[in-house]
């Protein structure tokens, strides 16, 4: 099965906050994610040195470190009937449903630090979505490598 991680976690990496051991934890293993993820990032950075809670060299920084991230970015297009039905279904932000159609998509799982997310995701009208999100406070799967080696193969085909 395919991570697929959201601005949630990453978020964690760019700025220490808690669980950032645990997303941490992830940096290192291959990961996707729909391209809308780095403006997500990019917002909520903004957020903080607008809030006062960052220094803005600190959070240039952070960009530059989600930049080099080395996540395989998705686009959505695609995705979008997908995205907005879901949307409309769960009363979730297309962006958090962008994920989750990745998921589908891919056959992957998404890791969320978004408890809301998680517990959309787990109602009765969600079923079909109930494998597709893990929290990021639960432990992460091992993802075998070997999942993640055909599609990039087919990433590259493309």
């Amino acid at each position: 099965m395919i991570r697929i991680v959201d601005a949630s976690v990453v978020v964690k990496w760019l700025m220490e906050e808690e669980g950032s051991d645990r997303a941490a934890a992830l940096m290192g293993l291959p990961l996707v994610a729909p391209e809308t993820l780095v403006p997500e990032c990019l917002s909520a950075l903004r957020k903080r040195v607008r809030r006062g809670l960052m220094l803005e060299e600190r959070a240039v920084a952070a960009a530059h470190v989600l930049a080099r991230a080395g996540i395989a970015f998705e686009p959505i297009q695609a995705l979008a009937p997908d995205i907005l039905a879901l949307s409309l279904r769960l009363s979730l932000s297309t962006y958090d449903c962008a994920y989750l159609a990745l998921a589908r998509k891919l056959d992957g799982v998404v890791i969320t630090a978004d408890l809301r997310l998680v517990d959309r995701c787990r109602r009765p009208d969600a079923a079909d979505l109930a494998g597709r999100v893990q929290s990021l406070w639960a432990d992460p799967p091992m993802v075998q490598e070997r999942a993640f080696r055909p599609y990039m193969a087919r990433r590259k085909a493309a």
